[in-house]
Formats: C-alpha cells, sequence, structure tokens
C-alpha cells in the first residue's frame, strides 16, 4: 500500500495534479510519523485504519464547513475523501450489510440486544474495513428489536 502512495505521488506531480499531491504526502507523512512512533513497519491493516481516520476526520471537516456555509472548503473536503478512498476497499451497501448481520445473527444465534457485541464483532471479523460501523451498528439493532 505504501509503495502504491508512493507509485500515485509521483504520478500526481508529473500531471501536475496539486490536489492529489498534496493529500497523498499528507498520507505518506502521517504513516512516517506512525512508523517512527512504533519503530516498526506499518501492517497493511494498520494503514488501512490511518486511511479511515483521515477520511473521519475530513468528513468532520466537510459537516462544520457546511454549517457554517463555507460550501467552497466543504468541496475541498469532499475532493480530498475522494481520493483517500480510492485507498480502502469498496464499502459494503446497506443491503450487503443487513445480509451479513442476518447471517451472522443465525450463525451465533443471537437473539436479544445483549448479543450485539458479539454480531458486531463477528461481522467486522469477516468484513473487516469494508463494513461502516455505524451502518452495521443502526442494522444490527434493527434486526434484533
Amino acid at each position: 500500500m505504501i509503495e502504491r502512495i508512493s507509485t500515485d505521488i509521483k504520478n500526481a506531480m508529473r500531471s501536475g495534479d496539486k490536489e492529489r499531491l498534496m493529500v497523498l504526502r499528507s498520507l505518506k507523512t502521517d504513516i512516517k510519523n506512525r512508523e517512527i512512533e512504533l519503530i516498526r513497519q506499518l501492517e497493511e491493516p494498520e494503514v488501512m485504519e490511518m486511511i479511515q481516520k483521515a477520511i473521519k476526520s475530513r468528513a468532520q471537516a466537510l459537516e462544520m464547513y457546511r454549517q457554517g456555509e463555507r460550501e467552497d472548503l466543504a468541496a475541498i473536503e469532499e475532493r480530498e475523501i475522494e481520493i483517500l478512498k480510492e485507498y480502502l476497499p469498496t464499502e459494503l451497501t446497506p443491503e450487503e450489510v443487513s445480509l451479513a448481520v442476518r447471517e451472522a445473527i443465525t450463525h451465533l444465534e443471537a437473539a436479544s440486544m445483549k448479543d450485539m457485541g458479539k454480531v458486531i464483532g463477528y461481522v467486522k471479523e469477516q468484513y473487516g474495513l469494508r463494513v461502516d460501523g455505524k451502518i452495521l451498528s443502526t442494522v444490527v439493532k434493527q434486526e434484533l428489536t
């Protein structure tokens, strides 16, 4: 993943895509700082988590800009989110999440809200970063009530 980001940085420099270049350099810097902090190379899932965190922080900024009626800045954040999403596996649709939750409930024989944590853990174990936590939580609540 880090090699792909480095290659894409070079391509962005060649093509003059300043926005992509800025986003990818920022991401690579965050990854390198984390590696220095941990004194080891990051594994692929850790890099994916860092990308998700970057998306989440930009989504929060996007929401603030929209509340402040700053559509110009919101548009920039939106484009940055789209660039970062290219590095994550495609997320499951709400329908696919619902199907995965029903499968987990059947497999775990979950019957009540007490089993919510087990169901969420099972689905996350099966699908990892492909499932959005908010959607998953909502679907599990709906299915268990």
